[in-house]
């Protein structure tokens, strides 16, 4: 392994490490005997600090390579007039100073005290009144009526989810030995749509029953054929 290789790998070791709670949140190591005979500097701090522009910022400006000397910033002028409020009877003083000078300051206050509670009190009734009542389509069943199985139960430390990995192929040929295809279902996450069965490329959709026949004109544009309230036929929409 060559030296370029070596110092990738003790990089990529040290910035895989994770911090330790017990020491600072940030850690910064010298390399030594490269190929260039230059030492390197690999430094990682914890977002914790700072994020990554103020952070390289920060870096720049403590390591400047730069031969000249940086005129040191001018100081901000401050008034000296200035009085700092650093107590609650300060502040008390200072607020009761302002109300002298312009009592409407109460008026406005309290309209916008007021105003503000509304606004909360109105949407906390909205969600009060809104909890509990599912909202559904004409004719079409609830969700919360169905019965509990162990797909729509509420997820528990009981219920274990696991992940699988299935080949496109595998997918095919098992929608297609049940009458359906991945074009069909990729169509219900596209668009709130169903395939019947033995639907084909280019035949026609279900529009969903929560969709409302108003909201369908805008949504299907080239129309819909209605059998039923719970029943409509549009053209496949991206044909």
């Amino acid at each position: 392994m060559c030296i370029r290789d070596r110092f990738e790998v003790l990089v990529s070791e040290f910035l895989s490490r994770p911090l330790s709670p017990q020491r600072p949140l940030w850690q910064l190591i010298v390399v030594e005997g490269r190929a260039d005979h230059r030492p390197a500097l690999v430094m990682k701090a914890h977002h914790a600090l700072a994020d990554g522009v103020s952070f390289a910022e920060t870096f720049a400006n403590f390591f400047d390579i730069a031969p000249d000397v940086r005129p040191p910033a001018p100081t901000p002028v401050r008034d000296t007039d200035e009085t700092t409020v650093t107590t609650s009877l300060g502040l008390l003083r200072e607020g009761l100073g302002r109300l002298r000078e312009r009592p409407s300051r109460v008026v406005e206050s309290l309209v916008s005290w007021g105003s503000r509670f509304h606004e909360i009190l109105r949407g906390f009734i909205k969600v009060v009144a809104e909890r509990g009542r599912p909202r559904r389509a004409h004719d079409q069943p609830s969700i919360f009526d169905a019965r509990r199985t162990s797909l729509n139960g509420a997820a528990g430390i009981e219920k274990i989810y696991l992940r699988t990995r299935v080949d496109l192929v595998e997918v095919k040929r098992a929608a297609k030995s049940r009458g359906v295809s991945v074009t069909a279902v990729s169509y219900t996450h596209l668009y709130p749509v169903s395939t019947p069965l033995d639907w084909k490329d280019g035949d026609e959709v279900i529009i969903a029953p929560a969709v409302s026949d108003e909201d369908a004109k805008e949504k299907f544009p080239k129309g819909f054929r209605k059998v039923k309230d719970y029943l409509r036929f549009t053209p496949q929409p991206n044909k």
